[in-house]
């Protein structure tokens, strides 16, 4: 990631936020938000969108049409002559900030059309969370970016809903505080939330409630697991147990858009829980580790669409 002239590596650096996450809980619904600041915002309207490989590869596998978004729109994203864009601008309490946010999709049993309204909706987040991936300025926000999702897959075979996550030096301070073999209980709850509306199946709490975990382990991990074939989010190695080291979580047979959009689901409460203890317990968001760390990242097209994101790390 390039911010101004330099590359940095986002687990090793803390940075001024540019987007964040939410979930919200509602009677029989459930929904995502995504905060974006307004330089970052400003970042994704300026893209020549139609000319970029991404929109034009969805727009022809899916047969939609991609809306970009505009200073002044109330909804972007893909869409086609049954589902229009899932995002759509929500009130915002600061004028820094726009928030936007999705309801899940409903299935019905197990299966899975890939014309299904949670391809198109997919498609839309795996834009957008690269496009931020983008954003290359300071915006100078108060508090730090916590996560980043990358390399958000929309298929609908095996490993189709895998994507990982950056977890920032922010984050890994706060679990280096939790117990060892502690258990979130309010990721948990948001994962088991998610897919209980997705699934429309209320007996998947007596069911499935123990397999739904969010655990922490010292000195800085934690590991999601959800209901499939041994599906979770996992370190990507269990090395540097420096805190003030961010690492990366990457999937285990994450297939379907119920597994994917269900951890997005628990990351976005996890974040939620993050940013309000930093707040009320006034901990220390901005250390960082006395190191540069120097970061070049390669999007390599590979057959049918796939993108590949490789890094190289000098320090």
């Amino acid at each position: 990631m390039k911010i101004e002239d330099e590359f940095i590596h986002p687990a090793m650096t803390t940075l001024p936020a540019w987007y964040e996450l939410g979930f919200i809980s509602r009677i029989k619904q459930a929904y995502l938000t995504i905060r974006i600041h307004k330089m970052a915002f400003e970042h994704l309207v300026a893209i020549d969108w139609p000319k970029t490989p991404i929109a034009k590869f969805f727009e022809k596998k899916f047969n939609c049409l991609f809306r970009p978004p505009t200073l002044s729109c109330n909804t972007f994203g893909y869409e086609d002559t049954l589902f229009g864009p899932h995002l759509e601008r929500v009130e915002s309490k600061d004028p820094n900030w726009t928030v936007w946010e999705f309801e899940l999709p409903v299935f019905i049993g197990k299966s899975e059309d890939p014309r299904c309204s949670a391809y198109v909706l997919r498609a839309t987040l795996s834009t957008l969370f690269l496009a931020l991936s983008w954003f290359g300025k300071n915006t100078g926000w108060k508090e730090p970016q916590l996560l980043l999702i990358e390399s958000l897959m929309v298929e609908s075979d095996l490993h189709g809903g895998s994507f990982s996550v950056t977890l920032t030096p922010t984050v890994t301070r706060w679990l280096s505080g939790q117990e060892d073999n502690s258990r979130l209980g309010k990721v948990e709850e948001a994962m088991m939330i998610s897919e209980t509306r997705m699934f429309q199946r209320e007996k998947i709490w007596e069911h499935y409630g123990s397999e739904f975990r969010a655990m922490c382990r010292k000195p800085k991990w934690i590991n999601f697991t959800i209901p499939g074939n041994a599906c979770g989010l996992d370190p990507e190695a269990y090395r540097e147990d420096d805190p003030d080291r961010g690492y990366r979580l990457d999937p285990h047979n994450v297939d379907s858009s119920v597994q994917q959009l269900t951890f997005l689901a628990g990351l976005a409460r996890l974040h939620e829980i993050i940013r309000e203890e930093t707040r009320t317990k006034k901990i220390n968001c901005w250390a960082t580790p006395d190191r540069k760390v120097w970061s070049f990242y390669y999007l390599i097209w590979q057959g049918e669409g796939v993108f590949a994101l490789f890094d190289i790390e000098r320090l």
